[in-house]
């Protein structure tokens, strides 16, 4: 595997693992920032569309206190 750097605006983390078909690569920490600040529904066509939005959005330092159950099996289905 090479070194894949995270598709969002103005995010430089690199050695990226995680792919999503039609957005590109999302590191741990833009992950962890999505899933903190996720207020939507529980559909993965929903949540597929905000992190589209999100991962356009430039990066932001972010405390990461909570998940939600529905953000966490979307991210984990494109896990290997």
């Amino acid at each position: 595997m090479g070194v894949m750097s995270c598709s969002r605006s103005q995010c430089y983390n690199i050695m990226c693992d995680l792919c999503i078909y039609d957005i590109g690569y999302v590191c741990s920490d833009c992950e962890e920032e999505f899933k903190a600040g996720y207020t939507g529904g529980e559909g993965f066509d929903e949540i597929r569309e905000s992190l589209k939005t999100f991962m356009e959005s430039p990066k932001v330092k972010v405390c990461v206190s909570s998940s939600k159950e529905a953000v966490e099996d979307f991210f984990n289905t494109y896990r290997s």
